[in-house]
């Protein structure tokens, strides 16, 4: 049994030290990383999720499986959307750089 003004030897103490570093860092840790699982990996899983279904938000979904990807992928003005984004995102690093 222990005393009441028994001192705890020094290893011990460095070691609740260490213990109460390592807890405050995970705790610390913890909210960002929820902040960061909550409004990001949530809502773009969701958006994975509803791109293979047909849905305007009011109306029950409809599974439409790949065919939005379909469309998007047949429409012409896609892929020079795409080529603009790319060019003006080289020419910015090549700005930068």
């Amino acid at each position: 049994m222990k005393k009441k003004n028994q001192v705890l030897p020094e290893y011990k103490k460095l070691s609740s030290i260490k213990m109460q570093k390592n807890l405050l860092t995970i705790i610390f840790l913890l909210v960002p990383v929820f902040l960061l699982v909550i409004f990001t990996y949530i809502p773009f899983v969701n958006m994975v999720r509803y791109s293979f279904y047909r849905w305007d938000g009011i109306s029950p979904m409809e599974f439409i499986g790949f065919n939005n990807y379909r469309v998007l992928f047949s429409n012409a003005r896609y892929f020079s959307v795409i080529f603009t984004s790319v060019y003006y995102i080289v020419a910015s690093i090549n700005i930068c750089y």
